[in-house]
């Protein structure tokens, strides 16, 4: 008579902890500037409607195809790149997904989203500073930029800007009627 038991299984036991940080400094210093690109494109008012002007239905992440777009236009733009090279924005895409994951970003890259975004010169700097490794500039720049306070003063800034521009149109609305 034959015994069909099956021998026991081998118990293969993975840490239950989350995965180390890297404790290389330049790999730390590129996590902490994707960190800050990601909430760059999301936080960012200017930077967050200029790639979203390129998406057809709204969600509510990053979206890499929009990214893509906006990087292949500045670099028609630009001149960089041929505006007869329309396979771009595909192949950006990829270069977008790379970047934002945290597995590529160069400097050369670092610079396209800068010049593509036209960031101001604060993000630009904390992103910079991010990326060689000084982690204070980055983080002064998330606290002014992703405050309560800092939000409701943007938006009252835009909120006076658009006032003012308004009454000066019906101003000048008003001296051509009269």
């Amino acid at each position: 008579m034959r015994h069909s038991a099956r021998p026991a299984a081998t118990a293969v036991v993975t840490s239950l902890e989350p995965r180390a940080r890297s404790a290389d400094p330049v790999v730390a210093a590129r996590r902490r500037t994707t960190d800050l690109l990601c909430t760059v494109l999301r936080e960012d008012p200017q930077v967050r409607a200029r790639w979203q002007q390129h998406v057809s239905s709204p969600g509510h992440g990053i979206h890499q195809a929009a990214i893509a777009t906006v990087l292949a236009e500045h670099q028609w733009a630009t001149g960089e790149v041929p505006v007869a090279c329309i396979e771009l924005p595909r192949r950006l895409k990829d270069t977008v997904s790379r970047a934002l994951s945290g597995r590529t970003l160069s400097p050369r890259v670092l610079r396209l989203f800068v010049d593509a975004f036209a960031m101001d010169a604060s993000t630009s700097n904390a992103l910079w500073a991010s990326y060689r490794g000084h982690a204070d500039l980055r983080d002064r720049w998330v606290r002014q930029r992703t405050s309560p306070h800092a939000t409701q003063a943007r938006s009252s800034v835009a909120s006076s800007a658009m006032a003012a521009a308004g009454s000066s149109s019906s101003r000048a609305a008003t001296a051509t009627v009269s």
